[in-house]
């Protein structure tokens, strides 16, 4: 809804000022705000400064909206794009839509229940019966019928830069969706460009700190440790506690190779989740409006329509949920690294690694030699040759009943990863539905606010597109 007054229009400009702008030029300490102390070094002025200025322009140009005559909007296209109202844009895509799908209906209604250029025999079966009947045997007929798979990543992205997702599908994205994405992008340009300005610089933050953590911290000129002491011996050698701390202490190559793995994995875990956001509303509306998601008829849809007001968690959710997820796959991708080439851990992390590769190797022997043998003993679910499928099946058991263990944590390492990656996923459910409840009570209720905004959404979409069409 957009403010017609321009009193109020220059009040919010205002306040936007007093409240963002102005505490950078002047220190203003009351009980209720402090601007003479920053706690980020300057990063919070800055910040408040660019959400000023945006803010600003945003009210200026609907300020300026407000003085154009209504006849110079007409008469010139371009003005009339440039400031017409983005829900007016939306609600006028919506009616497009539903004269696309009238007329769509139409022609389809018109090519079921037209009969010319039958053959004889068709058109013997159709003289006869109701037109309903006619119809229905006419359209189990037709051939070349164009069907078209929806819902997808590419799917989704190339409707939306043809527009064709507003003006033929009808769907209408949700403020909060939008808003919580750009969101999400702004976090994954954050911790892109944080990743290349550090690894830009001579040294590693990540060595730095730890080293000034122990108190043994080198110079970058290429001078000498600090002696911590000479006095104590290990044992009848000769070593001092500094020389037998840095044998073990992991040199400094080992946390710059596993800071760089596990930041570009953190990056790229907050890019796929920020694109699949979109993509994944999409599907939810498409699915709601086909009955693969249960409305009125659902058990559960009732509990849709109370507490309505957990739509409100979703922005948040969108933001440290992206948050969440780039540091445990962060933290995870670290430390698998780091045993991996710490010289203390990598005695025993090579040759488990070495063992998974081994096993991987047999898994896909496995795989191949029972592609073979399926093909001789099997088609489908029935056996050709019982004697050697059920001798194949002793073998398998006995072979699987050791390697089940190793199947076990691999199945935990894989739900583990996987509930990495879904703290950002507010938008669709992890667990299913039978196991995520516990005496009546969500274990996850992310997934069902999200629904809740989505049918609320539709719902005002319903109604205008049945006002449209009568």
């Amino acid at each position: 809804i957009y403010s017609s007054s321009k009193l109020a229009t220059l009040f919010g400009m205002t306040t936007i000022a007093f409240c963002t702008i102005l505490p950078n030029y002047y220190e203003v300490e009351t009980p209720l705000f402090n601007t003479t102390e920053d706690t980020f070094g300057g990063e919070t002025r800055k910040g408040s400064l660019v959400t000023g200025c945006i803010l600003i322009s945003l009210h200026f140009c609907h300020l300026l909206r407000l003085m154009i005559p209504d006849r110079l909007l007409v008469k010139y296209k371009m003005l009339h794009r440039i400031f017409t109202p983005g829900l007016s844009k939306a609600e006028y895509q919506t009616k497009q839509a539903a004269l696309y799908k009238v007329k769509s209906m139409v022609k389809n209604a018109y090519d079921v229940h037209n009969h010319e250029g039958e053959s004889f025999m068709t058109g013997s079966l159709l003289s006869s019966g109701s037109a309903y009947g006619k119809a229905l045997l006419h359209f189990s007929m037709m051939k070349g019928l164009a069907l078209e798979e929806v819902g997808g990543f590419m799917w989704t992205w190339k409707r939306i830069l043809t527009r064709k997702l507003f003006t033929e599908d009808g769907v209408r994205l949700q403020s909060r969706v939008i808003a919580g994405n750009v969101t999400q992008l702004l976090v994954c340009i954050y911790f892109a460009s944080f990743v290349f300005f550090r690894y830009s610089e001579s040294s590693s933050g990540v060595v730095s700190s730890i080293n000034v953590f122990f108190g043994l911290r080198r110079s970058l000129e290429g001078q000498s440790m600090p002696s911590l002491t000479d006095d104590f011996l290990v044992g009848d050698d000769d070593f001092t506690i500094e020389q037998l701390v840095m044998s073990y202490f992991p040199k400094a190559w080992v946390f710059d190779v596993s800071d760089m793995f596990a930041s570009i994995c953190a990056v790229l875990a907050c890019l796929s989740i920020a694109l699949v956001y979109i993509p994944s509303t999409v599907s939810t509306v498409l699915k709601l409006r086909s009955g693969a998601i249960q409305s009125l008829q659902g058990k559960k849809f009732l509990r849709l329509r109370k507490t309505e007001e957990q739509v409100t968690m979703l922005y948040g959710g969108f933001f440290w949920g992206i948050l969440l997820t780039a540091l445990a796959i962060y933290g995870f991708v670290f430390l698998v690294v780091f045993l991996i080439t710490w010289n203390v851990t990598r005695v025993y992390s090579v040759p488990l690694v070495a063992t998974l590769c081994g096993l991987f190797i047999t898994v896909g022997f496995k795989t191949l030699v029972l592609t073979c043998l399926k093909s001789n003993f099997h088609v489908a679910f029935y056996r050709k040759k019982p004697a050697q499928a059920n001798f194949t099946i002793v073998v398998l058991e006995c072979w699987n009943l050791g390697l089940t263990l190793g199947y076990m944590f691999v199945r935990a390492t894989k739900l583990v990863l996987a509930s990495f990656l879904y703290i950002g996923r507010i938008d669709t459910p992890f667990i299913s539905p039978e196991a995520g409840e516990i005496f009546g009570s969500e274990l996850d209720a992310y997934p069902t606010a999200f629904l809740k905004d989505v049918v609320s959404h539709e719902g005002m979409d319903k109604h205008l597109v049945e006002r449209t069409i009568d």
